[in-house]
């Protein structure tokens, strides 16, 4: 009750200055943006994460078209099955496809759906490079880098919609699992994870691409390559990557001080040359 009644300090105000005239609010509103509270800050079921996933890739692909290549988009499931064997989330039913756009880029989605747009795709020079792309995106899944920066935004936001409209209950409507995420594809696609979640993705990607017989060696040249081209390309093609991820030389650094560049492994170079490009 008292972090509705915070919510609620914090609303008030808000509202005067937006010219919103919420009227007094009863014992029951309170009760109401409380049940609102608790249910954004819980966990978000098997289910739920499905559905918000859906949502999500559905706003990315209202962004981006799909890049309609049969032979890559299947040479890019083959590689990110291999890679999901060793995230260790068994029950999560994964999806890759690819986005027609020089964007250098990757999205992964709440529920198991990764997007890798043509320019990041295309950036790649060996089939462990890929792999480890990959890997950083599904580490975003396992670790629900999504999910959790929804969960932080999305306190006034269920406030807001409890106190305005005075709706019962506080429990995950199909409506309100829409307009969640539909703050998840904002967060995504413009402002993307923490640089905290881009280096925990990192480490993940690198860890499981290794132990499905990748060398990561190869994504830390991925890297330095990409902050050369950055430096030497400011904008365009790299402006996402730029607004929504630390510098590519930096996470290169971070993972040669975990000891995560790893030159045992299969590079595949040739096959990716054959197959993917």
């Amino acid at each position: 009750m008292r972090r509705a009644a915070l919510v609620l300090a914090v609303l008030l105000p808000l509202a005067g200055c937006s010219g919103v005239n919420l009227g007094p609010l009863s014992t029951e509103d309170v009760v109401k943006a409380g049940s609102a509270v608790a249910a954004s800050q819980r966990e978000f079921t098997p289910e739920e994460e499905q559905q918000l996933g859906r949502v999500v890739a559905a706003r990315v692909l209202g962004t981006y078209p799909l890049w309609e290549d049969s032979a890559r988009t299947r040479y890019l499931n083959l590689v990110g099955q291999v890679i999901t064997r060793q995230v260790g989330r068994p029950n999560t039913v994964w999806r890759f496809a690819l986005l027609d756009t020089d964007t250098v880029n990757a999205f992964s989605c709440p529920g198991g759906y990764v997007f890798v747009a043509r320019g990041l795709f295309q950036s790649c020079r060996s089939e462990a490079e890929l792999a480890t792309v990959l890997a950083h995106e599904c580490g975003h899944v396992a670790g629900k880098h999504v999910l959790n920066e929804i969960r932080r935004s999305n306190l006034i936001a269920a406030g807001v919609s409890i106190v305005a409209d005075h709706a019962g209950g506080g429990g995950l409507t199909a409506d309100l699992m829409r307009k969640i995420g539909e703050k998840g594809a904002e967060v995504l696609i413009s402002r993307g994870m923490s640089r905290k979640d881009e280096y925990d993705a990192d480490t993940r990607g690198c860890r499981v691409a290794h132990g499905a017989g990748y060398a990561t060696a190869p994504y830390e040249e991925f890297l330095l390559r990409l902050a050369g081209r950055m430096a030497a390309e400011s904008g365009g093609s790299f402006a996402s990557l730029a607004r929504t991820h630390p510098e590519p030389s930096d996470r290169a650094k971070r993972l040669q001080e975990q000891g995560l560049i790893f030159a045992d492994g299969r590079t595949l170079a040739d096959r990716f040359t054959r197959l993917g490009r």
